[in-house]
């Protein structure tokens, strides 16, 4: 298991700080929707998935993962709909 997360690292230290943080902030976000159900700050909820979503989207492209950027693109996009249905 060591060496998975040592390759990973090693492949493209950029990628990896990408695919560290988007998966950080999504997982803040779960939290934040999961530990405050009743009344969940979506605002908050939102960006973080969405940025989440975007740093996901491009290293999943980079690597060429290309059901992977469907997934994080279909996340960003419905983290923007999500956005303008709270201001509209």
């Amino acid at each position: 298991m060591i060496d998975f997360w040592v390759q990973t690292w090693k492949s493209n230290k950029l990628l990896f700080w990408l695919e560290a943080s988007g998966t950080a902030l999504g997982m803040v976000a779960a939290g934040i929707l999961n530990f405050n159900s009743t009344s969940p700050d979506m605002l908050s909820v939102l960006i973080l998935y969405f940025i989440s979503a975007v740093l996901l989207a491009c290293s999943s492209y980079i690597r060429e993962s290309s059901f992977f950027v469907l997934l994080m693109t279909f996340y960003a996009t419905t983290s923007i709909y999500g956005l303008i249905n709270l201001f509209v």
